[in-house]
């Protein structure tokens, strides 16, 4: 998959802190590394991860602590980081305008 927009990814990691900085690189580079052709090829890698429709999806970060929500073109093979946050701040999002 090509990540687009790993600077959101790195800069937000490193404002959540380390712990969710190194597991996030960690997660770009399994991601970087995947050929998702579905949903549901996504939650057999990541069984927690939250799948809010065909496009959009959350993935649990440090034990659910941060949530990461990308939206994923699968065709194109291109995941675009739409916003890594805490746990809290994610309750504030509307994903349905993604």
């Amino acid at each position: 998959m090509r990540i687009i927009s790993r600077k959101t990814l790195l800069s937000q990691g490193k404002l959540l802190g380390p712990e969710a900085l190194a597991q996030a690189q960690a997660w770009y580079q399994e991601a970087k590394n995947a050929k998702w052709a579905s949903p549901k090829e996504i939650v057999n890698q990541y069984p927690k991860a939250s799948i809010v429709n065909d496009e959009v999806v959350v993935f649990n970060i440090c034990g659910n602590r941060f949530r990461l929500v990308v939206k994923i073109w699968y065709e194109g093979q291109e995941v675009y980081i739409k916003y890594f946050v805490t746990h809290a701040d994610y309750n504030r999002l509307n994903l349905r305008s993604l």
